[in-house]
């Protein structure tokens, strides 16, 4: 009898044994196909994602008619005083619209939008050069202030009294008409607009006969430095 219950309890634990061994097999399967199915498999060059590249226009936006949609009056106003100052005085520019006023050519070229709502993303800028192109002449109001010097009077007592939207505006569209009707000037500018707002601001700060400076010398100065070689 006793060798009879040896015998039993041997195979008991023999059986026990088995069943534990199965049951791991079973779940080292299970766990493998798990795993294997919700690996993913690694990209190649080819397969990279393209939110890791953060797109140009994150970096430096697109000038054109959706963002002149979406700035302020004061930027708008700022990026005609601008790109006008350049125009006139730096490019030399065809100029038929003259005795306008920045007021007036922010005008024109919400008009110019509304009327050609398939040109949203053509640039501002090219906007505003045929809006020089084919403007029509105004005369200078009576007892108006004529500005015979190069840049008339954008300098530095007029950016003090600009907001800080006009200061943001006055670089985007100087720095926009530098980039498309001066190709072949010898100075460049890298920088963000307002990383251009900034320097000239501490400039000013640190140099009391600024006020009589033009802006456009200004901003001049921190053009790229391998320019100026």
């Amino acid at each position: 009898m006793r060798r009879t219950n040896r015998v039993l309890t041997g195979g008991i634990a023999a059986g026990a044994r088995v069943r534990r061994r199965v049951l791991e097999a079973l779940l080292y399967i299970l766990f493998a196909v798990g795993f294997l199915g919700s690996a993913q498999p690694v990209p190649g060059p080819s397969q990279a994602r393209k939110t890791d590249l953060a797109p140009a226009s994150a970096v430096t936006p697109v000038l054109d008619g959706r963002w002149w949609r979406a700035i302020s009056g004061g930027e708008r106003l700022g990026y005609v005083n601008g790109y006008e100052d350049c125009y006139v005085y730096d490019a030399k520019g065809a100029h038929t619209a003259t005795g306008w006023t920045a007021n007036r050519y922010v005008g024109a070229v919400e008009e110019h939008y509304r009327q050609h709502p398939d040109q949203r993303t053509t640039p501002v800028s090219s906007v505003l050069k045929e809006i020089n192109r084919t403007g029509r002449a105004r005369p200078v109001p009576a007892g108006g202030e004529e500005w015979k010097e190069n840049h008339g009077y954008y300098d530095g007592l007029w950016w003090r009294g600009a907001s800080a939207p006009e200061q943001l505006g006055f670089v985007e569209g100087y720095l926009s008409c530098y980039s498309t009707e001066m190709p072949g000037a010898p100075a460049t500018f890298s920088k963000a607009a307002n990383e251009y707002v900034r320097l000239m601001n501490s400039y000013m700060q640190e140099h009391v006969h600024s006020d009589e400076e033009k802006v456009a010398d200004m901003l001049g100065r921190f053009r790229d430095h391998h320019a100026q070689q």
